[in-house]
């Protein structure tokens, strides 16, 4: 498999349909990205299908196989991913907070963050508020969406990062939703 082969699987399956600027539609089915952007509808899923999209990203980028699947290491690669692809973000409250809190028990149970959708909160994304950050909806998912860029660019980049996505793709395949 080619470099602009993975690429173009990477893009039809986690990032989704893309508009005449290059942009993530948020229009259509399929793609990981495209069904958090449809997902604005419903606040706290957007926040939970981001958290899951990290996990995705994360592992292609460090290679996760079925031999390795249940190594116990999930969260490693997840706050790895963070501080590599998403560096303006804690890693450990990302995880602790989104991941573990939000996706696993449906709160975002370290009290860390306010998560906001409104349009006001845009001007106060990641900015202290007391003892907690803010995050607006729609800079996150344009932090994941420059995220999901910066990979396909190191695995378009990297020889690497490309065999580990690679050996990600092939144990365990891209989950597909027919159309």
């Amino acid at each position: 498999m080619t470099k602009e082969k993975l690429v173009e699987q990477l893009d039809r399956w986690l990032r989704g349909r893309v508009d005449v600027n290059g942009k993530v539609d948020g229009h259509g089915s399929l793609g990981a990205l495209t069904d958090i952007k449809k997902s604005y509808h419903a606040d706290v899923g957007t926040f939970i299908l981001g958290s899951c999209f990290i996990d995705a990203m994360a592992s292609f980028r460090y290679g996760v196989t079925k031999s390795i699947l249940k190594d116990r290491k999930s969260g490693e690669r997840y706050k790895n991913f963070v501080k590599e692809y998403l560096p303006r973000y804690n890693e450990d409250d990302l995880y602790l907070s989104l991941r573990c809190g939000l996706v696993h028990n449906y709160v975002e149970h370290y009290g860390r963050y306010l998560l906001d959708s409104n349009d006001y909160s845009a001007n106060l994304h990641l900015q202290p508020e007391g003892d907690r950050i803010w995050i607006n909806r729609q800079k996150f998912v344009d932090d994941l969406e420059s995220a999901y860029n910066n990979f396909r660019a190191h695995v378009l980049s990297d020889d690497k990062v490309f065999a580990l996505a690679v050996n990600r793709l092939n144990s365990l395949g891209l989950m597909k939703i027919s159309e």
